[in-house]
Parts: C-alpha cells; sequence; structure tokens
C-alpha cells in the first residue's frame, strides 16, 4: 500500500506526464516515481513514427559477446522507427541468480518475459525518448542486478526476489601507534647566586680601642680639680 505522500506523486506525474496508473503504466517504489514498459509502449504508438518491434533470445554468439554466465537470460530487441534507416537495438538480461527468489515472482515464472520486457524498454527508450526525468521500472530493476561485484555469488531474498548487494568487509582499522610518553622535564641547574664581597671589617679589637680611646685634654679648659691642676704640670714637665 502507498503512503499518503506517494499516492499524492503518483497523481502529479500521472497528471504532469500523461500516465495512467490504473493501466500500470507508473509505478511508485521506496518513494520512486517508475514508468512500465506498458507507458513506453503506449507513448511510442502515441507518436506516429512507432513501425514496429522485434524481439528475440540472443545467439550464441551474442551471449559471449555480452558476456552471459550460463544460466542467465538474455534477449535483443529492435525497436524500428519511420525515418530511422537502422533499426534501434536494446539488450535485455535477467541473470541467474535473480530466479532463485519466490515461485510467485515474476521474474521466477516467466524470466524469459522479464528479459524481453527489459530489451524492449531499452530499445524503446533509445527510439522514443520520453519526457521524463527518471528511469523505467525495467532498468531500474536490470542496473540493480548489474551493481554486483564480477564473479561473485548474488544473494537473492527468498520473499521479495529482490538482489541482496554483498557486504564489503568493514575496513580495517588503522593501528595507531601508542602515544608517546612525554620526555621527564629536565631539572635546571641553579647557578649558585654570587655573594657580594664581604665587607672587610677592621678587627674589632682595634675598633674597640678607637672607642675606648680618650680624647687628648683639653688644656683650653680651666682645671677642674686638684688632680687635674696636678696632672697638666707633669705633663708640662714631661
Amino acid at each position: 500500500d502507498l503512503t499518503a505522500p506517494e499516492r499524492q506523486l503518483m497523481a502529479e506525474i500521472s497528471i504532469s506526464y500523461g500516465l495512467d496508473p490504473l493501466m500500470n503504466e507508473l509505478m511508485i517504489y521506496q518513494g520512486n516515481p517508475y514508468p512500465t514498459i506498458n507507458a513506453r509502449y503506449r507513448k511510442a504508438q502515441e507518436t506516429g513514427k512507432f513501425d514496429g518491434i522485434d524481439t528475440r533470445p540472443a545467439s550464441k554468439e551474442e551471449r559471449t559477446q555480452r558476456n552471459a554466465k550460463e544460466g542467465d537470460y538474455l534477449y535483443r530487441c529492435e525497436v524500428w522507427v519511420k525515418g530511422a534507416s537502422h533499426p534501434f537495438v536494446g539488450w535485455g538480461r535477467v541473470r541467474a541468480a535473480e530466479t532463485k527468489g519466490s515461485e510467485h515472482l515474476p521474474i521466477v515464472k516467466d524470466p524469459d518475459r522479464q528479459a524481453e520486457k527489459r530489451a524492449e524498454a531499452m530499445g524503446l527508450r533509445k527510439g522514443f525518448s520520453m519526457p521524463v526525468p527518471f528511469k523505467s521500472w525495467e532498468e531500474f530493476e536490470e542496473e540493480k542486478a548489474e551493481r554486483v561485484i564480477k564473479d561473485e555469488v548474488i544473494d537473492v531474498d527468498p520473499l521479495t526476489g529482490e538482489v541482496i548487494e554483498p557486504k564489503g568487509e568493514k575496513p580495517k582499522a588503522e593501528k595507531k601507534a601508542p602515544p608517546k610518553k612525554a620526555a621527564p622535564p629536565k631539572a635546571e641547574v641553579k647557578q649558585p647566586e654570587a655573594k657580594a664581597p664581604a665587607e672587610v671589617k677592621e678587627p674589632e679589637a682595634k675598633a674597640e680601642a678607637e672607642a675606648k680611646e680618650e680624647p687628648p685634654p683639653d688644656d683650653s679648659k680651666p682645671p677642674q680639680t686638684a688632680a687635674d691642676l696636678f696632672e697638666r704640670l707633669a705633663q708640662a714637665k714631661g
């Protein structure tokens, strides 16, 4: 069932490009619109230049040229357009792994028809370009199947029939080198502070002697006592 936004999208595209969803001309898948092969049939006929279509299985030589593997379904389509000297050629393939889903799926029940429709969708796209900005449903299915690594086994969802893209190996995480331990800071060698030269002190004895040295007697002053008088007289005689 379509969601409300998907129904709105289908209505807008159907009106804008003249497609009829009731005639299976338009599909909405995962929120994206895809016109079907039915839309291309009608649009080609409406041009008045459609001159026929011829689709057949690829020959053995063509299978080799297209690198078809055993079990693959490969078809070649020629679309003729009036006024063109050569047909427009389209190729359609259903890979063997795509047919391993549920038996109720069209691609499992009739892989030839699915490969044929894919070839016709490519041929009609070349001969009659539809003015729509998206791919057809058949092209989408085939491209989805081709997004598989060459020579690798393809897994298919047994319920939906969709190709399960192989999961690539997770990139190995790069081994990071352990962080280098920071070198311990070098101890700063402190230069011994230069000591100011010690002041040369005179011997304390000399200092004390100077301090205790009595000043010479002052003769200008008169003797105060008899002892002073006798002392001065003695000094004068000497």
